[in-house]
């Protein structure tokens, strides 16, 4: 099995560059965040309190939200963020919460349009606090977008599909061999066109997203950071096994070496800074391998780093929902949580006898009223509290934990400061 070479944090921290070494603190330093769906961040504005509980997590609480609990806003830098699929959405102002997710909702709409903020919030204050200089933040992030079709790159070539998987394609969709091959090559590369067209559309007149552009100055592509990969490490379609020996991710790696090959030619910035955000979740070491594999490669040593993002999980709020959902398993002797299980049974049967209750008002209210019976035991009244103070969204988007994403993004910023951008 290949070996995850990343840089952590401690590692990054004694990179920190002064500004003075930049050059012209007039010149706009642009940076390009690209990716799915934790790209997008899924960090509510609900659980900003999580920050504080953590001394690791303070600071950047300081950061975020002044002393009166307003966000505050970055004076020095500014974003350019799209998001969201069909005509998609565009937002553009200082940084501040908002720019996750994806870009929908504001503050009183508690539901999953909620404002939200990804690894942008992290990394955007983390430039400031070390470079002079004004900053761009360019972000383009979708939600649920893999990389070997929908941010596939020109030089990768077209998807080519697996003979199996091919006709199973034209069973179910009962098109001919021509019209599965037709609507694939369709779908390729889309959002890769509209990652680049919007950094295009931004340079192109960047004093429209940034008050303190000097044209006579002009500006920097300074770094470029990529957050993606869950439907790719899910899709079995693609990467499928192999009997050689293999990692059965390895063209996952050959994809990403042709992504920063391409987004550098295309954005014109041959020697660009990337950093991988190697992804933290989903357990699976060999995908985990085949996303850092590309810093490893001759061509990209010294300014392609691979950051693991798995220090930054949330362990705690994870081990609380592993147990809210796995004592429900029924395999017996396999169950992580037997005692509990058995514990919780009597209230599943008084659910199961709720269920009969022909009033729908009356049996909506004990269910909830066993429901939260059972709650009391699942957790002690700390750990409920922790749950809604660091909770927003599901496992996959590392539970919309604050800590994640402002620690994520500040590694991904100290990273680059580490190459001297």
């Amino acid at each position: 099995m290949k070996h995850i070479k990343t840089i952590g944090i401690a590692a990054v921290v004694a990179l920190t560059i002064a500004a003075s070494a930049f050059g012209n603190p007039r010149t706009l330093k642009v940076y390009i965040l690209a990716g799915q769906s934790n790209m997008q961040g899924q960090a509510g504005w609900w659980v900003m309190q999580g920050l504080v509980d953590d001394p690791e997590t303070r600071h950047l609480h300081e950061r975020f939200v002044d002393a009166d609990g307003n966000f505050r806003e970055e004076a020095n830098v500014y974003v350019s963020a799209i998001s969201g699929d069909g005509e998609g959405r565009e937002k553009n102002g200082p940084l501040t919460i908002g720019f996750g997710g994806d870009l929908r909702g504001g503050l009183r709409e508690r539901g999953r349009h909620g404002m939200r903020f990804g690894p942008e919030w992290g990394f955007g204050v983390t430039m400031a606090d070390h470079v002079e200089n004004p900053i761009l933040i360019i972000k383009t992030s979708w939600g649920g977008k893999t990389l070997n079709t929908d941010f596939r790159s020109p030089s990768a070539g077209p998807y080519v599909f697996r003979e199996s998987i091919l006709e199973s394609y034209m069973h179910r969709r009962r098109q001919t061999r021509e019209e599965v091959i037709a609507a694939k090559a369709e779908q390729t590369g889309v959002f890769y066109r509209k990652m680049v067209d919007h950094v295009r559309k931004v340079l192109a007149n960047p004093g429209e997203y940034h008050p303190a552009y000097d044209p006579a100055a002009g500006y920097e592509i300074s770094g470029f950071v990529w957050l993606q990969g869950w439907n790719d490490m899910m899709d079995s379609h693609t990467y499928a096994q192999n009997h050689l020996g293999e990692s059965r991710f390895d063209q996952y790696s050959d994809l990403l070496a042709h992504f920063i090959r391409d987004v550098r030619n295309d954005v014109k910035a041959p020697n660009m800074p990337f950093i991988i955000g190697v992804i933290g979740v989903g357990g699976n070491d060999a995908f985990r391998a085949a996303m850092a594999a590309p810093a490893q490669l001759e061509e990209f040593k010294g300014n392609v780093i691979a950051v693991d993002t798995q220090q930054f999980v949330d362990r705690k709020l994870a081990q609380l929902y592993r147990r809210r959902n796995g004592w429900r398993d029924r395999r017996g002797h396999e169950n992580p949580y037997p005692e509990l299980r058995q514990r919780l049974q009597p209230y599943l049967d008084e659910l199961e006898e709720a269920k009969k209750i022909e009033d729908r008002r009356e049996r909506n209210r004990k269910e909830r009223e066993i429901q939260e019976r059972m709650q009391a035991i699942i957790f002690t009244p700390e750990e409920r509290e922790y749950m809604s103070r660091n909770h927003s969204s599901q496992g996959f988007h590392y539970h919309g934990s604050p800590k994640f994403f402002g620690r994520v993004g500040e590694a991904f910023a100290k990273a680059i400061l580490g190459l001297g951008q």
